[in-house]
């Protein structure tokens, strides 16, 4: 086999593993399969593909970690609001120390309900916001709170429905 062919295979292995492995194997591409030296374009011919497949993984890595650093920031202020909620109904807690955690909670309800754009999600956190306002004895707000809670949760099961019938053909029969 000659070494230009032996490179070919080689590069054919590389982009058939993963890519923790073609790490580990672009020290040993100097020599081919059959042991013998490879000339500066064999090793570009085996160095080039698996360079092109660890950072085309790089791109997919980055989106996946951007989306996973999206979610934690939107997420994030609700989950410590309802971290917040947890601290005040520690039975050990002072009332006037209760009240300051609902109303920390109250905060990031309000920071969690400004970055998130599902409407269901923002429902929730409405729920909340309405259940800290209850909490603090803020009857009015709580009150509103809660009927904007209520209407962002049907609005979404709204679009929901009519996305779930748009899609159906009218003139599709039922079988029984």
């Amino acid at each position: 086999m000659s070494d230009v062919k032996a490179a070919e295979e080689e590069v054919a292995q590389i982009m058939r593993m993963a890519p923790e492995a073609v790490a580990t194997l672009l020290g040993a591409t100097t020599t081919a399969a059959s042991g013998v030296p490879l000339a500066g374009t064999a090793i570009q011919a085996v160095m080039l593909p698996a360079l092109k497949a660890i950072l085309n993984d790089r791109a997919e890595e980055k989106n996946r970690l951007t989306q996973a650093h999206v979610e934690a920031l939107v997420n994030g202020p609700y989950e410590v609001g309802m971290e917040y909620l947890n601290q005040a109904a520690q039975e050990y807690r002072k009332a006037e120390d209760r009240k300051e955690y609902i109303r920390e909670a109250f905060r990031e309800f309000m920071r969690a309900r400004g970055q998130q754009e599902h409407e269901f999600r923002r429902a929730l956190i409405e729920y909340q916001l309405g259940n800290s306002c209850a909490l603090l004895a803020k009857k009015e707000d709580a009150r509103q709170w809660f009927q904007r809670s209520y209407t962002s949760a049907m609005n979404y099961l709204y679009n929901r429905k009519t996305a779930v019938f748009s899609s159906i053909d009218p003139s599709a029969k039922l079988r029984g």
